[in-house]
């Protein structure tokens, strides 16, 4: 057992270098810390390195020299593997006897103020080994080189646990812990404080604040029992733990590992994955808790708004935006928050990389027609950036995404796109007016001429443009399709009608019925595209030509008005002399 004395040594600050992504990051450690940022822009790669680093030394504890201040050890000799080629944890280059990763703690030992350094070298040793150098004597070294005690905690995503456990000896766990595997040893780890009231104690008391009422228990026997059994109860249930909800199960997972090992760091790499946002909030709040009641501070990764606005309300918690292995200038947290709904925070990185100037916020997630259809437009491929968001027909949902882009410059545009969804030409104009009164500075509302933007593609003219047939020809083409399948776009386009007559035109007076609006029978122009156009492929196919051509290629025919002035409205406004000023831009406009 370690000393009281180094037991509560506290880390105040983390220095990673040249380690995978990351060239170069410090910060401070508070007692909550939030990284966000894109795909690839360094959160793993962040938290991998901490751990790795403490990790590589209980390695250099465990062999034969481990006492010295230069180690050298072989591939199976490190704990934790964050690769299968540690000779490649370089930042951009392989490790040499020159050049490695490095790490720097700064900490504060019991009883005083006074801050101290810690620093860990890696670089290449003889026969492909890894040379580590580092002070022995330091009381960072000692602390952190104990396993039965870990000075981290790593835990590369939370998920469910295995259907059975045998007991392990407490070196296996804390190996198991060591190299990322909590969840699988998780109730060995309630097993152990289930024998210690003292931890039991602190578990159930750290864990009411969650979920009041919860107790765990267990019959298990080593001497009778192969496997261990471990219950829960809550809400006066008592169930197996692989029953338990899944936000009650992190929030065990959590506090066990807390409650048995009292880490100094917790680092968690989007815990939150695949957790319906309450189970977010449920796991914001257990960890809130774990720092307010012991001296873990806790280091996390997420992608997701619920869990970052759970817990960046708090002025305490720390918040680090990573892009490209740096870290970025601190933000409005309410701004990093609409950015991170929906993936909107890659959009911005890619956004200012680019430095486009035209943002486009869509309902679709497939965006290779709606290129095709800009660039047909006059806008080419790096003069915007295409914004996957849902609900952009409920307009308000796609506003604050939008008054966040054009407040970056002032001369930002955004497009909103939505699709005509069996809109007449009236009822679309009166949607517009109306819901344009909300948009900021420079947002147009684009609405497609006919359905979709498939629908788009299905153009007569379009076909002609493309395969050079005679309009004639595409025009018969297009009828035949459509008479063959008029049932299903007859249902289709009823159904749509009714629904708009309760979203979207609920407010408009005298909406007329489809049956008003067909006729006879169904129209090109109220076809949905999205049905029609696998029709047309398939026709074209027939006919022995290359249906994707059709979608591929671009005509006068996908001509859009409320695009093309778009563009005359861009190129009207010159580009301000100092573009550096975007990435400074971090506030809502004043209203």
């Amino acid at each position: 057992m370690l000393s009281e004395e180094l037991n509560i040594m506290k880390v105040e600050g983390i220095e990673v270098c040249s380690f995978k992504r990351i060239e170069k990051i410090d910060f401070v450690t508070p007692r909550l810390t939030v990284l966000i940022g894109g795909n690839n822009s360094g959160k793993s790669s962040l938290l991998q390195g901490i751990h790795f680093a403490i990790t590589v030394l209980q390695s250099a504890r465990l062999s034969s020299d481990g006492g010295k201040s230069m180690t050298t050890l072989g591939f199976d000799q490190f704990i934790y593997k964050p690769t299968g080629d540690l000779v490649q944890l370089n930042f951009n280059a392989a490790i040499t006897s020159k050049v490695g990763p490095e790490f720097k703690f700064t900490y504060k030992d019991a009883a005083s103020d006074e801050l101290r350094t810690f620093k860990l070298q890696l670089r290449r040793g003889k026969n492909a080994n890894i040379a580590i150098l580092f002070d022995a004597k330091s009381t960072f070294f000692t602390r952190a080189a104990n396993r039965t005690e870990p000075l981290s905690v790593f835990v590369p995503g939370l998920a469910g646990v295995p259907l059975r456990e045998e007991l392990r000896t407490a070196s296996v766990v804390a190996n198991g812990i060591a190299q990322g595997d909590s969840n699988v040893y998780l109730r060995n780890i309630l097993y152990h404080i289930l024998q210690n009231s003292a931890k039991l104690t602190k578990f159930h008391e750290m864990i009411a604040s969650v979920f009041p009422g919860l107790r765990i228990s267990t019959t298990f026997n080593p001497e009778m029992h192969l496997y261990i059994d471990i219950s829960v109860e809550t809400d006066a249930r008592t169930s197996a733990l692989e029953m338990v909800g899944t936000g009650c199960l992190q929030a065990i997972q959590l506090v066990a590992y807390v409650t048995a090992y009292d880490p100094d760091l917790l680092l968690l790499d989007e815990p939150d994955a695949h957790l319906h946002p309450s189970n977010q909030r449920l796991l914001a709040s257990t960890l809130q808790r774990i720092t307010e009641l012991g001296r873990t501070k806790v280091i996390l990764a997420t992608h997701s708004r619920h869990m970052f606005d759970a817990l960046a309300r708090d002025d305490e918690v720390q918040v680090i935006w990573l892009k490209d292995g740096q870290r970025q200038p601190e933000g409005d947290k309410r701004n990093l928050s609409v950015l991170l709904d929906l993936g909107a925070l890659d959009s911005f990185e890619l956004f200012h990389a680019g430095q486009q100037r035209l943002v486009v916020l869509t309902e679709d997630t497939k965006l290779s027609k709606l290129q095709v259809l800009l660039q047909a437009n006059g806008l080419k491929l790096s003069e915007y950036l295409v914004q996957p968001l849902n609900g952009v027909s409920n307009l308000p949902a796609a506003v604050p995404v939008a008054d966040f882009f054009v407040s970056q410059a002032d001369n930002t545009f955004v497009v909103i796109h939505r699709d005509g969804d069996c809109m007449t030409d009236e009822e679309k104009t009166w949607w517009i007016e109306k819901e344009s009164k909300m948009l900021p500075p420079r947002t147009r509302i684009f609405v497609t001429q006919l359905t979709d933007i498939e629908h788009s593609f299905c153009k007569p003219a379009h076909l002609a443009a493309v395969y050079s047939m005679t309009l004639d020809f595409a025009e018969n083409l297009v009828e035949d399709a459509i008479v063959a399948n008029a049932s299903q776009f007859t249902i289709e386009f009823a159904n749509k009608r009714a629904q708009l007559k309760q979203t979207t035109l609920r407010l408009m007076k005298d909406v007329p019925s489809a049956v008003d609006l067909m006729g006879k029978r169904i129209k090109f122009d109220q076809v949905k595209g999205k049905s029609l156009l696998p029709k047309i492929l398939d026709s074209l196919k027939l006919a022995g030509e290359n249906p994707m051509r059709l979608i591929e290629t671009g005509s006068d025919a996908l001509k859009a008005a409320a695009l093309t002035q778009v563009v005359i409205d861009i190129n009207h406004v010159p580009v301000p002399p100092s573009p550096d000023a975007i990435s400074s831009a971090m506030e809502f406009p004043a209203k």
